[in-house]
């Protein structure tokens, strides 16, 4: 995809739409967006691929809306109680985040920063197995016969 190669959070912000009663007002919404702005570039190009499986924005508002594309941010469905705990969820296919009601700024950044920095490069964090009929396959080493091996035990 084409696009900048740093992300704007004021053109995000302005292409964002709400569901579940969320809006700009919402504090942890508030909290979302002071921590975007708060990112390193490398961090908010991991926010982007978290949530939307592209590693770029369109490049201005144009290009958001030729390409019919909107960011969503739907509230959590897990109970109030776990909310602190939880953390962020994507819909990559749809450009949508389920954020959790974080009771504080800190806490919404401690958990965006571990959902966008764990294993942001592949889609469901598997280990890497390695394809190679040659190789020396040995328990401890990310290949198929330690994840067959795994799985058995559970």
């Amino acid at each position: 995809m084409c696009g900048k190669s740093k992300v704007d959070i004021s053109l995000l912000k302005r292409h964002t739409r709400y569901s579940g009663g969320l809006n700009e007002e919402f504090h942890t919404i508030k909290y979302l967006w002071e921590v975007l702005q708060e990112l390193s570039d490398t961090e908010k190009l991991r926010f982007v691929k978290f949530c939307w499986g592209q590693e770029r924005l369109p490049a201005n508002d144009e290009e958001f809306e030729r390409t019919q594309t909107r960011f969503m941010i739907k509230p959590s469905t897990l109970p109030e109680a776990s909310h602190d705990r939880a953390l962020p969820k994507a819909d990559t296919c749809f450009f949508n985040l389920e954020l959790p009601r974080y009771s504080t700024k800190q806490i919404l950044k401690d958990k965006l920063l571990l959902a966008i920095n764990t294993d942001c490069d592949s889609i469901n964090a598997d280990q890497l197995i390695n394809l190679d009929p040659n190789a020396h396959h040995h328990r401890g080493g990310n290949d198929f016969e330690e994840i067959a091996e795994d799985d058995d035990e559970e």
